[in-house]
């Protein structure tokens, strides 16, 4: 405006239309090939060796009652699960599991890279995924080993988040096998180690309240960080303790598995499809620096805009293709790179063919059923995992492959029977874990349910096996188990006495290593409980198997009575544990109270098998014993009597005091009780089913012994309450008088020959007596009356046996056979016989 027109062309530098929407044009197809590019565009396919980069990861839940409590919200189950699953989207590329534990661990997910799933089985976890209470922190770490596999090149990571303590399993042992399998174990410790009662909210009235055991026990939740500390550092792992604030995993998994779960795995083929997107920035770039050129170009230059751009554009494709061929290798992701000897140039190198697998996951599955087919079921299972690891979003493979999954377990457990039963074993636990998850996935399948029930008895069956290889019977390993926790107490008693002799509180603190023998050993014994009950409770269930119109009259007596050896199995395991407990933290007094209360559970267990007489037996050799300790506790030789006159007074423990011998009279009014009760229904029993004659006698038995079993309960009862008041001489005539009740109540199941022998005994005692007093029998005269009026008791319960043989051997004349006396089976119904109605009932 401000130059005249005539001098505007001499003077002034301006493009002309054409060159100016020139410009415009590239701006605009550079802006479209930048959208484009941000598209990611795609075309062609070509396949790769690309090694996968992932990790294994198992968490395992504590899900017993104690994680409950409402001291973080909304309690610490839902808060641990809640963190887990804001864990997940860190842990993609990984594959985790999980591992429900308690007093048993049961495999809610094994290890997948399907997330889906696992949230799935973790908002199903609760305390009704595990068939046990208690804290057994054994369990998990070896379901995680074994869920992991053979060791591969991937990291591997147990995170367990428990708050309680363990509960006697051998849980070093298990940390150093998870060691050897490269395993490292994240511990992370819920709750007090002090130790605090669990509360939970009641679901119906919103009020808290106490959890308590089956004893009636409040629950109390221990936190052991010495222990959890003590695995996790023998795994090269950590130890995180929560406390009861809230959990924060994913700081957790920032500092301490970060580091830990990377790692490679297996080379594997993989398709790759190439990008379109270095293309598009081509266009975009080499667009842009034409632009650039036309615009810094003098007006005189329009004329060769043509060659200028033509220039640039060639410039710009060549950088392009220098900055593209890196993105290209790049894509690779796991090429390999080898140089050209004669240019120094890179070049791709040749795949071997072999190295490639280019099926599909569909494909994989079908080879898989080929190989099962030819009896390869190790190779076949390998398969089935591949196609159904590389298939997360195809339903139908996933059921297929984990109902098959089962099918190679049990056919590989097959294979590996004879050669190692144990080992079979566990592989049909694994193809039970898989024909559940396959019921999991298609609840309407009967096909797997079925597979899971026949798998279920063959790996009972197994057990069984395995069980009748040791010699010993139940009976026998339970008087041993018993005996040998007795000598426990003993033990513990001495530390007792070695402690209060040192006089000082601290005396403990200083003898760890006379309190890490018992504790050891106790942890020895526990182990072949829990060992005896899996026993147990593996024949219970094969009994639960027979129909019910099947089952013999012994089968139902051998019911009974292993209901409850289960019984007083599981209350010995629970003291046991507590022993051990109070052994480590050296408190002398609770561990020696709580080894005897665990041995009088073994024998309470033992008694379940025992038959009436030899329980009788048991009952007069321990109420003895137990008169003899409140003889010495209370000091009263002179004032009662001594029942051994020619014993020196021992010196006085220092454990013995009224709690510990009211306890132990209470435990043995107990076991008499119920021998009283098993007498009482199988009397019911035995006139319900009209008897024959031949068990009149037995019968007799039952119905004489009876009421001196009930009034020698009542007496030991009486007898716990006099020592508790101090009453002492209250107390030793109590004992007295129920040892009386159950020596006569044995008399009635004695046979003749016994009978007889005691009989003659008792007449030879009176003899010398008379004998020696014969000129004054004054004080003597009572006592002697009253044994001749027992024997004569006893003479006409001869006499009646005497006339029951006769019979018997006249019958067995009559039928042509000759009557042998000494032939059990001629003498009349065994004991073992009578023992089977009561254990019926």
């Amino acid at each position: 405006a401000l130059i005249a027109p005539a001098l505007q062309a001499s003077l002034l530098r301006r493009a002309s239309p054409a060159r100016r929407m020139f410009e415009i044009l590239l701006f605009g197809v550079a802006c479209a090939a930048l959208v484009l590019a941000l598209m990611r565009p795609q075309w062609g396919s070509r396949e790769i060796a690309a090694t996968q980069v992932s990790a294994e990861l198992m968490i395992a839940l504590d899900v017993s009652k104690s994680m409950l409590a409402e001291d973080v919200s909304p309690n610490r189950l839902d808060r641990a699960k809640a963190e887990i699953i804001d864990l997940l989207p860190y842990l993609e590329g990984d594959q985790v599991g999980l591992i429900a534990f308690a007093g048993r661990a049961s495999v809610l997910s094994p290890l997948t890279p399907d997330f889906g799933f696992l949230r799935l089985a973790l908002e199903n976890a609760g305390p009704h995924s595990v068939t046990r209470g208690g804290t057994r922190l054994e369990e998990p770490i070896r379901r995680a080993v074994a869920g992991f596999g053979p060791p591969g090149a991937s990291q591997r990571a147990l995170l367990l988040i428990t708050d309680g303590e363990d509960h006697d399993s051998f849980v070093r042992d298990a940390a150093e096998e998870a060691a050897e399998a490269g395993v490292t174990i994240i511990a992370i410790g819920f709750g007090d180690e002090a130790g605090s009662p669990v509360q939970v909210r009641d679901a119906r009235t919103g009020a808290r309240r106490v959890v308590v055991d089956g004893d009636g026990v409040p629950v109390t939740s221990r936190l052991d960080g010495e222990l959890l500390r003590e695995i996790a550092l023998a795994t090269e792992g950590a130890y995180i303790p929560a406390g009861t604030g809230v959990l924060d995993l994913e700081s957790i998994y920032t500092r301490h598995l970060a580091q830990l779960v990377r790692g490679g795995g297996a080379t594997r083929g993989r398709i790759v499809r190439d990008e379109g997107y270095p293309w598009c920035l081509l266009v975009a770039l080499s667009s842009l620096l034409a632009a650039v050129v036309l615009r810094s170009r003098p007006i005189e230059a329009d004329r060769r805009i043509g060659a200028a751009g033509g220039t640039a554009a060639i410039a710009a494709i060549a950088l392009a293709l220098a900055v593209s061929q890196p993105a290209r290798a790049q894509t690779g992701e796991g090429e390999d790179l080898v140089g050209d000897p004669l240019d120094g140039t890179a070049v791709e190198a040749p795949m071997a063919p072999e190295a490639v697998d280019t099926r599909t996951a569909r494909e994989r599955y079908n080879d898989a059923v080929a190989k099962l087919g030819l009896g390869e079921p190790a190779e076949a299972a390998q398969e089935f995992a591949d196609a159904r690891r590389e298939a997360p979003a195809d339903p139908e493979l996933r059921y297929h492959t984990t109902y098959n999954l089962g099918i190679a377990a049990t056919a590989v457990a097959k294979q590996r029977r004879e050669e190692d039963p144990r080992a079979a074993l566990g592989r049909l636990h694994e193809a039970a874990d898989w024909f559940r998850q396959a019921v999991e996935l298609r609840p309407e399948d009967e096909a797997a349910r079925h597979n899971l029930e026949v798998t279920l008895l063959e790996a009972l069956a197994l057990e069984d096996e395995l069980a009748r290889e040791n010699e010993k019977t139940l009976d026998a390993e339970l008087e041993e188990l018993a005996t040998a926790q007795r000598e426990l107490g003993a033990t513990v008693g001495g530390l007792v006495e070695a402690v209060a002799r040192a006089g000082d509180t601290n005396a403990a603190d200083s003898m760890r290593q006379a309190f890490r023998a018992p504790a050891t050993s106790q942890r020895e014994m526990l182990s072949d409980a829990d060992e005896l009950a899996g026993r147990t409770g593996a024949e219970r269930t094969a009994l639960d198997a027979v129909a019910e119109d099947e089952r013999s009259p012994e089968d139902a007596v051998r019911a009974a009575q292993l209901d409850g050896v289960l019984h007083y199995l599981h209350r010995a395991r629970e003291r046991m544990g507590q022993t051990r407990r109070d052994l480590r933290r050296r408190q002398p007094v609770r561990a020696y109270r709580r080894a005897i209360a665990s041995a009088t559970e073994l024998e309470r267990a033992r008694d379940q098998l025992r038959a009436p007489d030899a329980l009788i037996d048991v009952l007069l050799r321990e109420s003895a014993a137990l008169a003899r300790r409140t003889e010495v506790w209370a000091g009263a030789a002179a004032a009662a009597g001594r029942l051994d006159p020619s014993a020196e007074e021992p010196e006085l423990p220092v454990w013995l005091d009224t709690d510990a011998l009211a306890e132990e009279q209470r435990a043995i009014s107990e076991r008499t009780g119920e021998l009283d009760l098993r007498l009482l229904a199988g009397l019911e029993q035995a006139e319900r089913a009209q008897p024959a004659p031949e068990a009149e006698a037995a019968l007799d038995a039952l119905r004489n012994a009876e009421p001196l079993l009930a009034h020698a309960a009542d007496a030991q009862i009486r007898a716990a309450e006099s020592i508790e008041q101090s009453s002492h001489e209250a107390g030793l005539l109590a004992q007295r008088e129920a040892i009386q009740s159950l020596a006569d109540a044995r008399e009635f199941f004695l046979e003749l020959p016994r009978l007889i022998e005691l009989a003659y005994t008792d007449e030879r005692r009176i003899e010398a007596v008379v004998e020696e007093h014969a000129q004054d029998l004054g004080e003597w005269a009572e006592a002697l009356l009253r044994v001749q009026e027992r024997n004569l008791v006893r003479t006409g319960r001869i006499d009646d046996a005497v006339d029951r043989e006769l019979a018997r051997a006249q019958a067995a004349l009559s039928a042509g056979q000759e009557a042998d006396p000494s032939d059990p089976a001629q003498q009349g119904p065994p004991p073992q016989e009578v023992i089977a109605t009561f254990g019926a009932a």
